[in-house]
């Protein structure tokens, strides 16, 4: 295992461990920027959070068990937190900083897909505090979707350098 943060699009760490030439073969980036290393982590974070989420709310529908729906509810806030603080640092960070994997069309989209991100996030807190939960589900369904593609993203490079 490498033990730090790994670039799977271009299948390198973000930080090499050594600059030297003949030990290391990953010399292209330095370091990554503190707010980028800090979404990383709040990311991982977010999806421990939307696991909960999730589960919360299949197992509060499916089985109709009432305090599920109220932990779901409950939890709610702090997970919304958490997704605005890990959207939010990555799009500041793709957005201000200059990062050598994500460049041009590619640090667009992943802008475009954070701001994406906390707006559909906030419609669905928006409208589930109305009394909207039909609603509150199809936005937030988008939102996890949004918040997914990046994942999905990296996989499909992976697969494709694999063949």
């Amino acid at each position: 295992a490498y033990r730090g943060w790994w670039n799977t699009s271009l299948g390198e760490p973000y930080v090499p461990k050594s600059m030297d030439e003949s030990k290391n073969p990953y010399r292209v980036y330095l370091g990554i920027p503190a707010v980028l290393d800090a979404h990383m982590w709040f990311a991982v974070v977010m999806l421990v959070c939307l696991l909960f989420q999730y589960g919360s709310m299949l197992i509060g529908a499916v089985y109709s068990r009432p305090e599920f729906n109220r932990f779901h509810r409950c939890f709610g806030p702090f997970t919304a937190f958490f997704i605005c603080l890990a959207a939010g640092l990555g799009t500041v960070s793709l957005a201000l900083c200059d990062l050598q994997p994500k460049r041009g069309a590619e640090n667009m989209f992943f802008v475009g897909i954070g701001i994406s991100i906390i707006v559909l996030l906030f419609r669905g807190t928006y409208l589930a505090s109305r009394g909207f939960y039909g609603l509150h589900f199809q936005y937030m369904t988008n939102c996890i979707i949004v918040v997914f593609s990046p994942g999905w993203n990296r996989i499909t490079t992976v697969l494709i350098r694999m063949f």
